[in-house]
């Protein structure tokens, strides 16, 4: 068989040719995340209701809809979270469950509980949880006063020292900010083909506001409740009400054509025989709704997108497209700042780069030792050649079996680098003795490839015995290393296709003439005396001494083993630390957001950027709460300065707090 395939190169170099073609083709399409698409058995419910209080919001739709999903078949869990004007219902399956059938399921059951539902009410979305379903950028968006700064101002003294505590109340521009996020911005990215979802947090949400004016509602005989009948005929519904030095202020929300605050005040009413305009009796406004949570970019106030990745997209050309779209919103809004911090792509990079630096330099080893040993150019050439060329193929195998490329297939390429520099090196070799023997060039080929063939399938066998088990694992560990074990043996595969087939192609075609016996036998007398020999006398003539370390290192091993630190993943370094901080006392917010500007003014020039998430926040996916009195940061510069600096200042100056520091965290 390889002696027909040697003798007609045309048909194998053509056929080789398409291969690589097929595979760079396929390259396009594969999809690339951070981490293999391994679903997670849950699904999560999100209901978009503006405007509407919680306790409206838990009645009248979450509790209808949680009860009609749980009848949802292998559920194991299911749990709510309602918030003004949304919640989120979390379902957790078996794992093993078939969550498309799953997803069908859910979908179902969404739209019988629609008919119950209040009508005006959005549809629910179901969303499929994925391994990979992580935020691969958090943007933040802020008006460009001094973003790259704690807000500082001049002392009595001439010194400086932070600004006054911000009120609990979001300044008037934020509306206008959330407005442009909410309504452009969000739905912008969203649009973007390899966007699944944008996230957000730190927005201001309006609530308009009627103040009756005591002595016109007093002339014209008007009383609370006429105003609260009023607006009920209108079909606004009273959210809550507040009393401030006894007047009362009502906040409402829509269920009607009313949608402005032109049309609020528009609102014309018969009393007493009287047509009176609601202007004219009552002011309305809007303004920010009382927070909890507020988040800061630099120590200025902000809104963070986070940014989820569809399943199957490819993750560097959805870089690209978030980098052109954010070009061009700072062209569109130049009053506004766009910054992308804390970006999971950079892991991935970082994994490409390795695989490319381990081309480079398994290519330049191979290309020298051989140029050492063989004193030509032609083998070093041919392992040029070969190692692209086995890749090439490989990527065409992930195509074939439904692989994407990830940190853990990438991983798997780049061990079987060096497997493909063996094999073409062997085979090689082989072919160069058989020459060098006396044998012809066809002859040599086809009798060197066939001699070696057999152990390399072993070997490659062997190795692929330790990975493929992995494929067999159960859970998430199994369906996580599925690709390692598929890369490794694709690339092993496509080696030895290309050590077996191809190599002894093109040396068939260089057709070096054989070496003459004396020669040979001058070359055999050369290489008598190697240092491989001599060292093969010297352990043999004492092979008792050198079984005997041997077996002390053995032992020395099995010793050190326990001492060895064991965790599920290497620690992968980033410039920065995430520190959770709870206050340890009942903390305002305004007062959480003045402790830590002191600690970003602390920190000084050592951070060279900051995220403060403060209080509670609003990302519908988030799995974490936190209270009032808690912040979490993410200081971005030299992990081990910023860990002491931080935990000194905070134990002098707050000893009661509490702080947990850790490394920026990853998809790991």
């Amino acid at each position: 068989m390889l002696k027909f395939l040697v003798t007609r190169p045309v048909a194998v170099l053509l056929t080789t040719f398409g291969l690589v073609v097929l595979g760079l083709v396929v390259l396009k399409t594969l999809p690339i995340s951070l981490l293999p698409q391994v679903p997670i058995p849950r699904i999560t419910v999100q209901v978009s209701a503006p405007n509407v209080s919680v306790r409206e919001l838990e009645n009248t739709v979450t509790r209808p809809l949680r009860r009609q999903l749980m009848q949802v078949g292998r559920l194991k869990d299911i749990r709510s979270t309602t918030r003004n004007g949304s919640a989120a219902i979390s379902l957790e399956f078996e794992f093993g469950t078939n969550m498309d059938l799953a997803f069908i399921e859910v979908n179902e059951n969404i739209d019988h509980a629609v008919a119950n539902l209040p009508r005006g009410f959005q549809r629910p979305r179901a969303l499929k949880a994925n391994i990979t379903d992580i935020p691969v950028f958090y943007l933040s968006i802020f008006e460009k006063q001094n973003p790259d700064a704690t807000p500082l101002r001049q002392d009595a003294t001439g010194g400086q020292e932070a600004l006054p505590p911000p009120p609990e109340n979001p300044p008037p521009n934020s509306l206008e900010l959330a407005e442009i996020a909410r309504n452009t911005l969000r739905r912008r990215i969203e649009q973007l083909p390899e966007v699944a979802f944008v996230d957000w947090s730190g927005q201001a949400v309006p609530e308009m506001v009627i103040i009756p004016q005591r002595e016109i509602f007093q002339s014209l005989g008007l009383s609370d409740n006429d105003l609260k009948n009023i607006l009920r005929a209108n079909d606004l519904d009273l959210g809550s009400i507040l009393i401030r030095d006894g007047h009362y202020q009502y906040h409402v929300r829509f269920r009607s054509g009313l949608r402005s605050m032109a049309d609020v005040e528009d609102i014309w009413f018969r009393h007493k025989g009287q047509v009176v305009r609601l202007a004219d009796v009552a002011e309305v406004r809007m303004q920010p709704r009382r927070r909890r949570g507020v988040y800061l970019y630099n120590g200025q106030e902000a809104i963070v997108f986070s940014v989820r990745k569809k399943a199957g997209a490819q993750l560097f050309a959805m870089k690209k497209s978030f980098a052109q779209l954010i070009d061009q919103f700072r062209k569109d809004f130049p009053h506004l700042g766009f910054a992308v911090s804390n970006d999971q792509s950079e892991l991935l990079e970082v994994s490409v780069d390795n695989l490319r630096t381990s081309l480079l330099w398994g290519a330049f080893f191979a290309f020298t030792v051989l140029f050492l040993f063989f004193r030509e150019w032609r083998s070093p050439l041919l392992i040029g050649v070969i190692i692209p060329v086995s890749l090439i193929m490989a990527l065409f195998g992930f195509y074939l079996t439904d692989t994407g490329l990830n940190i853990i297939s990438i991983s798997g390429l780049i061990l079987g680098v060096g497997l493909m520099i063996d094999n073409g090196i062997i085979v090689m070799e082989n072919i160069r003795q058989f020459r060098s023997a006396g044998y012809t060039a066809t002859d040599a080929c086809v009798e060197g490839a066939n001699e070696v063939i057999r152990p390399l399938i072993s070997s490659a066998l062997t190795t692929c015995s330790v990975f493929v088990p992995l494929v067999f694992l159960s859970g998430k560990g199994g369906a996580l290393f599925r690709d390692e074990a598929l890369s490794v043996s694709l690339a092993l595969g496509a080696s030895l296709l290309v050590a077996y087939v191809l190599i002894p192609v093109l040396l068939n075609l260089g057709r070096e003439e054989a070496l003459p016996r004396t020669a040979i036998s001058q070359k055999n007398k050369f290489v008598k005396k190697s240092f491989y020999e001599k060292t093969a006398d010297v352990v043999l003539a004492y092979r008792w001494i050198t079984m005997g370390v041997f077996a002390l290192l053995t032992a020395g091993i099995w010793l050190l083993l326990p001492f060895l630190k064991k965790q599920a993943f290497p620690a992968l370094t980033r410039p920065g630390i995430a520190a959770h901080i709870d206050w340890d006392a009942p903390l305002s917010l305004s007062e959480n957001r003045r402790r830590l500007e002191e600690v970003l003014h602390s920190l000084g020039p050592t951070v060279r950027s900051s995220c403060f998430f403060i209080g509670e926040q609003q990302f519908l996916l988030s799995q974490n709460t936190a209270s009032i009195n808690e912040a979490t940061l993410w200081l971005f510069g030299p992990e081990d300065s910023l860990t002491t600096l931080l935990s000194r200042f905070i134990s002098k100056k707050y000893p009661s707090a509490k702080v947990e520091t850790s490394p920026l965290k990853t998809v790991f």
